[in-house]
């Protein structure tokens, strides 16, 4: 077992993967950081968003009855699809970042393997955990109390990862600045994780 293990180190082609806690896992091959984030699991809610779920068809089929079939069906199905897509993201959904060596990322955001949203970020300039408090009200208002990382492009602000711990906040944003700008105990990426194009150069 620890042959294998050296092999793999020494390989420089070898897909290494590791796991930061039971929602995140990296995968390295090739120069190439591919992380994993799955989406919370928000139990409470999701039984609530069933329970609605149901009595909410009934309500349309009871209307639907009565009423120009149409109209009835417009007004039903948009928060029945917002709600599906909800409960599907919860259960099945994972957000999938695709860090290259050079200073580029690709974030996607997947339920089950189709890609419901994907974005090309490069020129990256600096990475840094975010870890808002129950009381912040921004944290409130994005339904983001828990941690996340955010990661700056051309002066723009984009966020990796909802409700994260303080810890694998940090710990994510360390690995992200540790492949996009250098790696090492050189590559200036703090213990809090932050690291930006000010202390770190991207690597050729």
């Amino acid at each position: 077992m620890g042959l294998l293990a050296d092999r793999n180190r020494t390989d420089s082609s070898a897909v290494v993967e590791s796991q930061l806690n039971a929602r995140i896992m990296l995968r390295r091959h090739d120069n190439v950081l591919d992380v994993k984030i799955r989406a919370p699991r928000t139990w409470l809610a999701d039984c609530f968003l069933i329970t609605w779920l149901l009595a909410w068809m009934y309500g349309w089929f009871r209307v639907s009855q009565v009423a120009p079939i149409a109209p009835v069906t417009v007004f039903f199905s948009i928060p029945l699809l917002f709600a599906c897509y909800v409960i599907l993201w919860h259960l099945l959904g994972a957000e999938i970042v695709h860090a290259t060596s050079g200073n580029g990322l690709v974030i996607q955001r997947r339920i089950w393997n189709v890609v419901v949203r994907h974005k090309y970020l490069s020129c990256i300039s600096s990475v840094r955990p975010l870890c808002p408090r129950m009381w912040d009200i921004d944290a409130l208002f994005w339904n983001v109390a828990g941690g996340s990382v955010v990661v700056e492009s051309y002066g723009k602000h984009y966020r990796i990862g909802i409700q994260l711990s303080d810890q694998a906040a940090k710990a994510l944003a360390r690995e992200l600045a540790a492949h996009l700008f250098g790696s090492g105990t050189d590559s200036g990426a703090r213990d809090d994780g932050v690291a930006g194009a000010e202390s770190l150069q991207p690597r050729p």
